[in-house]
């Protein structure tokens, strides 16, 4: 929790042109949110839970009316929901934080631990798991990571086109090719998932339980004989006023009331 302390104050204090007012009570907030959950974990009972509480709702603050979007701040979001019980909540700010730090070793290893306290346990497609199994690189790699390394391998392709003008080697021209096989490689996984993260909305359930229709409405049947219970994960494929069609991890598609809905 220190350490997302410090890390939040360097991003936001380093990154966020604004006021000196506006920082000054940013952090202030910050500072108090993160008092108030170190007071409730310290404690028992109804105390614990009420300084927990507390530090959720400056965190919400922060994010709602100072209008910051922080890793670290989601990241310590969710384990104010983790710690009360609220899995749904914990796992959609644990995902939000994700998109800002992918590589948060603290944040991989609580999201693992709400997602299994779930009760669904909703399993992958057969597609899905081959897809992740065969391109697990796409899948565990940030984007930008994948930036990173497309920068270098591009690099690297202009240097050994160089040399082959010098040095026209049979090794010189493998290491060209493998060059140019990563860099598409990278490169096209880059903009795949730059093209997903904009344009795919992706959620999580947060009530305890809803139920899901075969059309957006309450008249319509339901998808399945189970409702679906907080914390499981789906992607938006339509949406109405007041309902939205989801896919579940399975390839399931049903409709679900927006009210019971967090959007990551």
């Amino acid at each position: 929790m220190r350490r997302a302390v410090f890390l939040f104050l360097l991003c936001y204090l380093g990154f966020c042109p604004t006021t000196a007012w506006a920082a000054e009570s940013a952090e202030s907030l910050f500072l108090k949110a993160n008092g108030a959950f170190q007071k409730g974990l310290d404690s028992t009972g109804q105390d614990r839970v009420e300084g927990i509480q507390q530090a959720a709702s400056l965190y919400e603050q922060i994010i709602e009316e100072e209008g910051i979007r922080n890793g670290y701040l989601y990241y310590n979001l969710g384990n104010c929901y983790f710690q009360l019980g609220h899995i749904g909540k914990a796992i959609l700010n644990y995902r939000r934080a994700e998109r800002l730090v992918p590589n948060y070793s603290d944040l991989k290893r609580n999201l693992k631990s709400a997602r299994g306290r779930r009760k669904d346990a909703i399993q992958k497609s057969q597609v899905r798991s081959i897809a992740r199994t065969l391109l697990f690189w796409h899948y565990l790699m940030s984007l930008q990571t994948k930036i990173v390394v497309f920068s270098i391998v591009f690099s690297t392709i202009w240097i050994l086109l160089l040399v082959k003008l010098f040095f026209d080697r049979p090794l010189v021209k493998w290491a060209l090719c493998l060059c140019i096989f990563f860099a598409l490689v990278f490169g096209v996984s880059g903009v795949l998932e730059s093209y997903e993260e904009r344009s795919v909305r992706f959620g999580v359930i947060l009530a305890e339980e809803t139920v899901p229709r075969k059309g957006p409405g309450e008249s319509y049947a339901r998808s399945f004989k189970e409702p679906l219970h907080e914390g499981a994960e789906f992607r938006v494929r339509d949406g109405q006023a007041k309902w939205l069609q989801i896919e579940l991890d399975n390839g399931s598609l049903c409709w679900v009331n927006r009210r019971h809905l967090g959007l990551i």
